[in-house]
This record gives structure tokens, sequence and C-alpha cells, in this order.
């Protein structure tokens, strides 16, 4: 039994005295209930556009009957009918009379607008009845049932434009959607008709969802989602409102499937019911615009409907909202209809829910396999090593999916066959061997990714790897290729896996390093992996290779390196490299004094790796060194083998002189020169003019005094010398007597002539008691004159 209130003008009611208010209620209605419908649904204006004057003006009869829907604050469901009845009961004149009768219930089983044809309401009342001095009595309850009217619908819609239906039915499930929208219709006598159209284009249950009033006159205080007005009245409010009539309609961009739902549901072969079955069926409860989405699940799934690529989230949506009730048959069709337009999102949502809601195991793997080749579209472009290294760790899962799922078919191609190996890498899997082995050429892409990680690569070409040999060896070959560009440590890992397993693989390992700028250091750790593991023979054949790049090079590095493991590498690289040593010395500077001192502190015992001339370089040019820093050197200096002599003087005399101990320093280094003293006296003595010592008759007398006892000819002591006539007389007196006559015999006075040298000293035909003579005359005692050189040593 429903409740029932009644609401109009009488003298006396329920909480009313003289006026308007609930005339009577129904014992079962709550005071709560009772409160809001008199507060929210008890109010008819009537429509200006209809004048009345009296009580028996026909016009009355031409006001339109209201009736609205609305679910109540306590959940209780309240159909309201409102009708004019035109003058007050106790004042004939004062028009504006009218009887307001609701009904309440916990749940209609009609649709809200079949409540037009109920024939229980309220229309009329009699003057004692509003008269009545004492309270009316209560209202009983009462059953509500109404006529189907979906044959006056059909008709309806058979004779209006159904354009206009479509869009009332999309603004009135937009309203829903949005708490502050409402919809008014502007049809007039038609508007119970127009939204009888649109409420019932949804179950039962879901219509309860839209609250409407066929009439209101007060369109500003309207408590309902969908409400009729009269076009002449009262307008609407504009703010988040929306007003739509028949005359200037302006359609939206709406949902092209759900219009031919909409287009044919009132029509013959209608899916209108099988619609509201799919609904019930999957437990749809959403009244808005998403319900298009439902309709177009239902296509799917009820009606074979493949929708475009651009609508097919559309399907998906509706699946989501009713994947727990859905049923296998249900996912599958709607998975099928989608599957090759989905987005990552609807893709991840069957992945994970739909597949886990299916009962058929053979579905949920296809779904599964499907979904793991689709989410690897991307890597099919990947062309570069590096690019698909980087994406296996997003795709393994989809990786593992398709083998585990027996659709490893999908994974030929470069960057799917790596992502195979790296599966079988990681759990073994038999499914992954299987595709491995099939890949007797898996492609340069394949090939590059392998190689750029070590732990793949050695995975990849090693013994227990399922790869054909012919995949091996064009991995192995692509490392060799891609050498120049890995990161050393790498490097060193893959070779040290060649060393102990593939030493052919080692060799052109070491032997491409010679593309890197790194390649010397990247060599010596290669040759130290070798002597590590015990493997001589490579190690020996790597450093002779070492040596060949080295020579040229920088001979110190290499001189210690090969040095600290010269009993690891043979004889060969050593010897080699002490002759390029050896080779490089030409005593026209110190230039490979470095290498020359690593040499002698590396290999001390030179002499049986070598030949004599070779160990004498690298032994005399150290000896260079000692003498031009430190005028002596150990043990005994042979220089019988130089074929340049000359040059060796040269290195190991050089300024500047000294401030002190000119003499010791100068005798200090003559002294070591006796296999080639014409050669050291010319040096010495060019050096000592040039350092301005030519006046210093000290250091003069000890380089002639040096330079004779180590054998220097006459012609290299004295032939340049230039010295004044004072510095002569000085320089003799300090040499001993036996070489005053070698002296006397390059030193000869000359007349000074206008512009001449002063004190030039050349060689007469005066013999040497001659020169005694003069020198014995006042006149060589005299000063020589200023502005004249001599004292010059010339042939």
């Amino acid at each position: 039994m429903s409740e029932q209130l009644i609401y109009t003008l009488c003298r006396s009611g329920v909480g009313v005295t003289a006026g308007y208010g609930v005339y009577s209620t129904s014992a079962g209605m709550s005071a709560a209930d009772r409160a809001e419908i008199e507060a929210k649904y008890s109010l008819y204006t009537a429509p200006e556009s209809i004048p009345v004057s009296g009580a028996d003006d026909p016009n009355i009869a031409k006001m339109p009957v209201s009736l609205g829907f609305a679910r109540l604050g306590s959940g209780s469901e309240c159909i309201t009918r409102q009708v004019y009845t035109g003058a007050d009961y106790d004042n004939p004149a004062r028009m504006g009379n009218f009887i307001s009768h609701s009904v309440t219930d916990p749940c209609f089983s009609f649709h809200p607008i079949e409540a037009l044809g109920f024939q229980g309401f309220c229309g009329d009342m009699h003057y004692e009845e509003m008269d009545c001095s004492v309270a009316p009595p209560v209202l009983p309850g009462m059953e509500v049932s109404c006529p189907d009217m979906l044959g006056r619908v059909k008709a309806f819609v058979a004779g209006h434009d159904k354009a206009f239906l479509r869009e009332l039915a999309y603004r009135m499930l937009d309203a829903v959607d949005d708490r502050l929208k409402r919809v008014f219709v502007a049809e007039g006598y038609d508007n119970a008709d127009w939204m009888a159209a649109a409420t019932m284009l949804l179950p039962t249950d879901l219509s309860k969802s839209v609250p409407f009033i066929t009439y209101t006159g007060t369109p500003e205080r309207c408590f309902h989602k969908l409400a009729g007005i009269f076009d002449d009245g009262p307008q609407p409010p504009e703010v988040s409102l929306f007003k739509i009539s028949v005359k200037g309609l302006k359609e939206s961009e709406r949902d092209p499937l759900f219009d031919s739902y909409v287009d044919g549901a009132y029509a013959e072969g209608s899916d209108r019911e099988a619609f509201f079955a799919f609904l019930s069926r999957t437990g749809w409860t959403e009244v808005g615009k998403r319900l298009a989405n439902a309709y177009h699940l239902f296509s799917v799934c009820e009606k074979g409907y493949v929708p475009p690529a651009e609508l097919c989230y559309k399907c998906t949506d509706a699946l989501k909202a009713v994947i727990g009730s859905a049923t296998d048959t249900d996912i599958r069709l709607a998975y099928d209809a989608v599957k090759d337009a989905m987005d990552d999102e609807d893709a991840a949502f069957y992945k994970e829910a739909a597949v886990s809601a299916v009962k058929d195991q053979a579905l949920a793997d296809r779904m599964l396999a499907e979904l793991a080749v689709r989410s690897l579209g991307p890597s099919r472009g990947l062309e570069d090593g590096r690019s698909i290294v980087e994406s296996y760790s997003k795709n393994a899962g989809a990786v593992s999916d398709c083998l585990r799922l027996g659709a490893s078919g999908m994974l030929d191609y470069p960057a799917g066959r790596y992502y195979c190996l790296r599966d079988w890498m990681a759990t073994g899997r038999k499914e992954a061997a299987d595709a491995l082995s099939g890949y007797s050429d898996p492609g340069e892409a394949f090939a590059e990714a392998a190689c750029e990680d070590a732990d793949v690569f050695v995975s990849a070409v090693g013994d227990g790897s399922p790869l054909p040999d012919s995949a091996k060896r064009l991995l192995k070959d692509k490392m060799v290729a891609m050498e120049a560009r890995l990161p050393k440590e790498m490097l060193g890992k893959v070779f040290g896996y060649a060393l102990e397993n593939d030493q052919a693989l080692a060799s052109e390992l070491f032997e491409g390093a010679s593309s890197r700028t790194d390649g010397m250091a990247l060599r010596e750790e290669f040759i130290d992996a070798a002597i590590g593991i015990g493997s001589m023979d490579l190690a020996e054949t790597m450093a002779e290779e070492y040596v060949e790049r080295a020579i040229g090079g920088d001979l110190t590095h290499a001189v210690s390196f090969i040095g600290s493991r010269a009993s690891s590498v043979g004889n060969e690289a050593p010897r080699r490299l002490l002759s390029a040593l050896a080779g490089s010395i030409d005593f026209s500077s110190f230039g490979p004094l470095p290498a020359a001192d690593e040499a002698l502190k590396m290999f001390p015992e030179m002499e049986g790796m070598l030949p004599a001339d070779d160990v004498s370089r690298i032994r005399m040019l150290a000896a260079a060194d000692e003498i031009r820093r430190r005028g002596t050197v150990d043990g005994l200096l042979d220089l019988s083998g130089l074929q340049d002599p000359g040059a060796f003087v040269a290195l190991c005399v050089k300024g500047p002189l000294p401030q002190k101990n000119v003499e010791g320093w100068i005798s200090d280094r003559m002294r070591w020169f006796k296999d080639c003293p014409d050669e050291a006296a010319k040096r010495m003595q060019a050096m000592i003019m040039r350092s301005g010592a030519g006046e210093d008759a000290d250091a003069i007398s000890a380089f002639i005094k040096s330079a004779k006892s180590i054998g220097a000819s006459d012609e290299a002591v004295f032939s340049s010398l230039r010295l004044d006539r004072k510095t002569a007389r000085k320089v003799r007196k300090q040499i001993p007597e036996d070489l005053q006559a070698a002296f006397d015999k390059y030193y000869v006075e000359e007349e000074e002539q206008p512009g001449a040298l002063k004190g030039l000293l050349s060689r007469t035909s005066k013999d040497p008691e001659a020169k005694k003579d003069d020198a014995k005359r006042p006149e060589a005692k005299e000063e020589p004159k200023k502005g004249g050189l001599f004292g010059l040593f010339k042939r």
C-alpha cells in the first residue's frame, strides 16, 4: 500500500488553520516526508497565458495538469499530481486554488510518468470538505496501479519530430551527470508526452534517477531535473539551465549509435526491451551520458555491432562498469570488437580486470597472449641496439606472457629475439630456448643489442646457449666491430670470458683495441688478464703486438709495463722494445732519456738481450746525462764505437758554466772524453767562448790543461781561442811549460790596421826564436792601444 497526502486550501487540516496546507495524510506517512512534500512539491502557479475570471470560467479546464516525481530524502519515491480548481472555497471572487495530491512508496513498480493514467488522484473537493471545522479524517493507504502508456508514447512519437526526442534524451542524461543542470521543456500541453517518451527510454528503475514535473509555473524554484513550462510564462534562469523546444531547435553533438536507439525505441522491432534486459542482466545502475556507452556494449554483445575505431572506447568503458557480472561471452565479444583499436589504458583493463573475470582459461590465455603482442608493438620499429636494450624492462612481462602462452612466434623480430634471449637468461624457460634455437640469422640489431652488455653477450655465445653457431659467430663479429665504442670495463669482462673459452676471439679483441683512444691501456689490461690465468703463450703473443704498437709512442711507459712483466711475456717483446729504444737514440737530444733510464732500471742485465752496440747506446745516453749533471759517471766509459762522437760530447757538455769552481767543472767533464779528445776540446772551447768566459784566464788555462791531458790536438785546443793580450799573458803563465810552445805557436802579434780586429793572432813565417826576441822588446810589454782586438788563435 502507498501512503498519500492532500495539500489544498482548507479551514482545518494537519497543522493548518484557514489557509493552504496539508489537508490530510495517511497514517503511515512520516513527518519528514510530509514536511518535504509540503515545502518542495506542493505549489501550483497557473500560467499567465490562461486568464480566469470566475468559478465558472471555461479556461479553468485549460489549466495544465502537473505530474511530478522525485525521490525524497528518506528514500521513498513520491508522485505528485496537481490540478487547478479555480476559486477559493470561501471566496468565489478570489481565484488560484489548487489541489496537490501526493502518493509515496518505497518503490513503485512502474515508470513514474505512467501515473498520468492513474485514476485515484483527487481532482476536486466539495465545499463542505474544505470548510470543515475540525480536522478531516486520516486518509487510508492506497493501491497505485497505472495502465501501460507505451501505446500512447508510440503514437505520440510517431507523429512528432524525432530530432527533438534525440536532443531531449541527450539533455536529460547530461543533466543527471551535473548537479546544477536542469532541462526545461517548453512544448505546452505536449510536455508530458515528451517527458514520457524521454524517461521511458530507460528501464523502470533507472528512469527514477530523473526527477521530473510536467508543468511548473515557478521555474526559478524548481527541484526537478526535467520540467515543463509554457513558453509564454515565467522563464527559467539562465545559469546552468537549458531550455528546449521544437521551435528553433539546436542539436548538440551526440552519440550516433545511441541516437539510433532513440529513433527506433518506439518503432516496430525495437530493441528497447532487449536493451533493458541486458542492463538488468549486467547490473547496470548508472544514468547519465555513460548510458550511451552501455548501449554500445549491448550492441556489440547482442547485435554483432562492430564499432568504428574512434568509438571503441565506449564499449570498453561500459564493460568496466559491469565487469563483475559480465559473462565470458560479453567479455570475449567486447574484446574482439575493440582489440585492434584500444589504447594502453583499455589494454591494461583487459589484461588485468577482464582476464581475471574470465572463467574460460583458454579464452583468458588467448587474450593475454594477444595483449602481450599488442604491448610489444612499438618495439617492432626499434633498430638500434641501445634502444632495444633500454626497452626490455618495460616489455619483460609481455614477453613472459608470449612465451608462457605459446606465442613465441610473435617475438620473431629484432627486439623480440633479444627479449627472448633475456627471458631465457632470467628463467631458463624452455619456450625461450626453443625460440632461440631457430634464430640462425637473428639480425644486426639483435647482435648489437646483445653486445651492449657483457653478461648478455657471454650468455648468448657460451656453450649453454641455445643459439645456433651461426648466430654466435654473428655476435662475436659484432662485438669486435663495436669494440671502439663499448665501455672498457665491459670489454674486460668479455675478454676474460674469451681468454678461458675462445682465444681466437681474445686475439681479435686485442687486435681491435687499436681502434680505441685508450687502446694501449686496454691492451695492457688484456695482457695482465692473460698472465692472471696463466695463459703465457697468449700473453707473449699479445706483448709482441703491444710492443709493435708502442714503438713510435710513449716508450717510457711501454718499457715500464713490459719490464715489470718480463718474466711472463717471453724475451721477444722486451728485445724488440729495447732495440727500438736504442734505435731512437742519436744523441741529438735527451728525448729518449726517460725511456733509457727506465730500461736500465727494468733490465739491468740487458747485455744478454741486445747487441753490444744497442746496449752501449742506451747506457751512454744515461751516462751523458750523468756527466752533464754531475761531471762524472759510475764505471768506465768506452766511446770508441760512437759513429758521431761530437753529438755525444755536445749532450754531455752543456752550459751554463757555474759561478764557482769553473776549473773543476771543466776538468771533471773533459776527463771522460779520451776516446774523442778533439771533439771534446772543440765543444768545451766553443761553450766557454759563448758563455762569456773568454777573458777568464783561469777557465781558459783549465780548459787547455784538461784538453791536452786527454790527448786533444794543438789545433783543436788553440785554433779557435780568441784572447786579448792581457788574458793571453795570464793564460801562458798558468799552463805548463811543455804547453807554452804550442800556445806561442798560435799566438803572433800583428800590426793593428784601421778597422782590424784588436790583437789578432795569426800564424806567420817567423820562427820561435824571433818570437822570443820580440817578446823581450819593451814594446811587447806595452799595453795594447784602446780600440784594438787581438790575441785571436787562428791557423
